[in-house]
């Protein structure tokens, strides 16, 4: 080598470093910024807001109260148990599932099997794992009837252990088998043949190398399972990586690529594999996610898994488990198209080295062979196969799933629907957009009155939870995206009171019973509480028809009585306003002791669980809203409904129109008007309590119609829930 070719390598190789770190730093930069943006912005505003007191000052008392709170030690000592026994398990299931997938003779179909089955339940909303539980081995699930009894009971720590390690399993499994296939299975024989024993073979070759991987499968899945969150924040490892051939990226920039170019023309052909895998998992993860999207969604962007969470408020478990399978097909289809693109890539890739390698070139030469000859194998039928299957496959699943996700529902949320193509929403005209908490009775008589009175296309009905409402409500004030709200009307005074956010009402026609309504809201419904029991269970079970509430506090009902704990549902607020209003504080704190001391593991955060518990025969009695009851009586399910004694108490759900910062969508007032003045007519043969004039009881009415004394409002609320938690304690001693 002359001395003038020693010069011009060294200054070539000192110009690539010098490239190499520049590029470096600019990744750098953008990853901080994105990390910064993204993550470190967020959290740092809502450490801030956690340290903001109601005056908004600096203050400590957020912390003060958690900290207070006698349950909560108990709560995050709970939590570290079943997180830590349920990724014991998970991981030590998942290490044995890749074994016998990895290290066995086990046939390769029934390997393949298993690899599916183990990753099945991440193509599930995690939401349906309690349901399939409950199910299957609740009291009434068919294990329990082969048996005779409960095996074991489902409610508290079993049913969450369970839960937790179906949902952390493919997690888990992912982890332990990507390091799996890079054991080196040599080692075995080599172990052997030094005189090893299988144990000390199987610690040496099997358990050491895994040992870290192991850890951090451990690790993943406890905190999947203590935060209980639906998506895993990382996917180190879940997936096979590809290998590339470092003297390709140094011949690339020996031809004078850029960085950029060296990704298009290099890394990113020899990554596709991987690349479609990555694509694969967070397809899934975004299918299938619940909890990061339920406050982002808008009327324009709904997706099925928010309706599945909606659903769940209102016990419409035929339309759950219909979407939830039709997400668990779709994403079984996209996992088939990307495995087998994946196959096609890498066996691409394979035969284009070999047929290079033949020819006893070097790598360099064959890497830049590769990037002056890019493979002209493009695949087309197969892509066009690939794609069309997945278009049919979306558009027949989905068809059925909209189905579906529009049936029967109940209080508390249902599925998104509204009139026409999305325009222009907001102050500013276009479609009215419509929040709601209803049930899809009072949805639909919502469009049908408004569709029959001329506004078919005009607007948008976006359905959410209570709690995702309010929420909303809360966060966003005057900004939120809906020109209309009916909601319940306590959080509608509550927003007012706080943001101001809803204009008077100025064309409803309809005259109230209760004139003292403030004027921003005109009540469209009223949702009755009452006790309810199952016919059979309760016959079986040789227990006497309760008449009242304080009924239910007797012993004899212990572990037969389902009803909503008041810091999850507003359902529970109807019957301690009933229990505080007949019977006073002390007495009433007693009875209200005794009936969660009956229901123990059946108190509720939900609403709508006790008539599933009842209609399922898991208990015999339940409480919560009266017409969900006489839906079901109705239609042949042996439920019968009981006016408590104390009386029928109701939440009424109110219209309101938002006054943006920018002024009121013209067309919101009509809306609003129509809902109340043509709605009301359907409305009231589901919610039969009249709240205008010219409003008669129907057959269907309550025959203890009652209020409490005082205005409903959220201080009140808040003042019951403490009543509530001091109750559910001594229950627990």
């Amino acid at each position: 080598m002359t001395i003038q070719q020693s010069s011009l390598r060294g200054r070539l190789a000192r110009g690539t470093s010098l490239s190499s770190e520049k590029e470096l730093r600019a990744i750098l930069v953008l990853v901080t910024a994105f990390f910064c943006a993204f993550l470190a912005l967020p959290a740092a505003l809502v450490l801030i807001r956690s340290l903001t007191g109601a005056d908004g000052g600096a203050s400590l008392g957020n912390y003060a109260a958690t900290f207070a709170d006698p349950d909560f030690l108990a709560s995050i000592a709970n939590s570290l148990t079943v997180s830590c026994a349920s990724a014991l398990i998970a991981t030590g299931l998942a290490f044995l599932l890749s074994y016998t997938v990895n290290c066995t003779n086990v046939p390769a179909p029934l390997k393949r099997a298993i690899g599916l089955l183990a990753q099945l339940p991440m193509l599930l909303p995690t939401i349906t794992y309690g349901f399939a539980i409950i199910y299957t081995f609740g009291r009434q699930g068919p294990l329990t009837r082969a048996l005779g009894f409960q095996a074991f009971d489902i409610y508290g720590f079993n049913g969450l252990l369970m839960g937790y390690v179906i949902y952390t399993l493919p997690t888990a499994f992912l982890l332990i088998d990507n390091s799996f296939r890079f054991i080196d299975k040599r080692y075995l024989i080599v172990s052997r043949v030094m005189g090893d024993s299988p144990a000390q073979t199987f610690a040496r070759t099997i358990v050491r190398p895994l040992a870290g991987a192991l850890c951090v499968a451990f690790i993943q899945s406890f905190f999947l399972a203590f935060t209980d969150y639906g998506i895993p924040t990382s996917v180190g490892g879940q997936y096979n990586v590809t290998k590339m051939n470092a003297s390709w990226e140094t011949t690339a920039r020996l031809m004078g690529d850029s960085w950029i170019k060296t990704i298009l023309r290099v890394v990113t052909p020899n990554a596709w594999p991987t690349l479609l895998q990555v694509f694969g998992y967070y397809f899934v993860s975004s299918m299938v996610t619940i909890s990061a999207v339920v406050f982002l969604t808008s009327a324009r962007t709904m997706v099925v898994t928010t309706k599945i969470s909606a659903l769940q408020h209102v016990a419409d478990f035929d339309s759950i488990f219909a979407l939830s399978l039709a997400i668990l097909v779709l994403n079984l289809g996209v996992k088939g198209i990307t495995a087998l693109l994946t196959q096609a890539s890498g066996a691409r890739t394979a035969r284009k080295s070999i047929r290079m390698r033949g020819t006893g070139r070097s790598d360099v030469t064959v890497a830049a062979r590769l990037l002056g000859h890019p493979d002209r194998v493009s695949n087309r039928g197969l892509a066009a196969a690939a794609a069309g299957v997945a278009l049919i496959l979306a558009i027949s699943v989905f068809a059925g799933a909209g189905g579906a996700g529009v049936g029967g529902a109940a209080a508390g949320g249902s599925p998104a629907g509204g009139g026409g193509a999305a325009s222009s929403a907001g102050s500013g005209g276009g479609q009215v957009i419509i929040y709601s908490n209803a049930d899809q009775e009072a949805l639909d008589a919502y469009r049908t009155a408004l569709d029959k009175n001329g506004y078919a296309g005009d607007y948008i009905i976006q359905a959410f939870g209570t709690s995702e409402l309010g929420g909303k409500l809360a966060a966003e004030g005057p900004a939120i995206e809906a020109d209309v709200i009916t909601m319940s009307s306590y959080y509608i005074d509550s927003a007012q009171a706080n943001s101001h956010m809803f204009a008077d009402l100025a064309q409803v026609q309809s005259t109230l019973l209760d004139t003292a309504t403030p004027a921003w809201r005109a009540p469209v419904q009223a949702q009755e509480g009452a006790i309810f029991y199952n016919t059979q269970v309760l016959a079986s079970e040789g227990l006497p028809v309760p008449g009242s509430f304080k009924d239910l506090a007797d012993p004899v009902y212990r572990g037969m009585v389902s009803v909503p704990d008041i810091s999850g549902s507003s359902t529970g607020w109807l019957m301690i306003q009933a229990i505080m209003d007949a019977y006073g504080d002390e007495e009433g704190t007693d009875i209200l002791t005794g009936i969660y001391r009956n229901a123990g593991p059946y108190l509720s955060q939900s609403g709508s669980a006790p008539i599933k518990n009842v209609r399922a025969g898991e208990v015999a009695i339940g409480f919560g809203l009266r017409h969900q009851a006489l839906s079901d009586r109705a239609s042949g399910l042996p439920i019968e409904v009981v006016e408590p004694r104390e009386g029928t108490y109701s939440l009424t759900e109110s219209v309101a129109v938002v006054d943006h910062n920018e002024g009121v969508n013209p067309l919101a007032q009509e809306i609003a008007a129509v809902i109340v003045d043509s709605g009301r007519k359907r409305l009231m043969n589901t919610y039969p309590k009249p709240l205008y004039q010219g409003e008669a009881p129907r057959e269907n009415s309550s025959s203890n119609p009652k209020e409490w004394p005082d205005a409903l409002t959220v201080p009140l609320l808040e003042i019951h829930k403490e009543v509530s938690e001091r109750c559910r304690r001594a229950a627990a001693e």
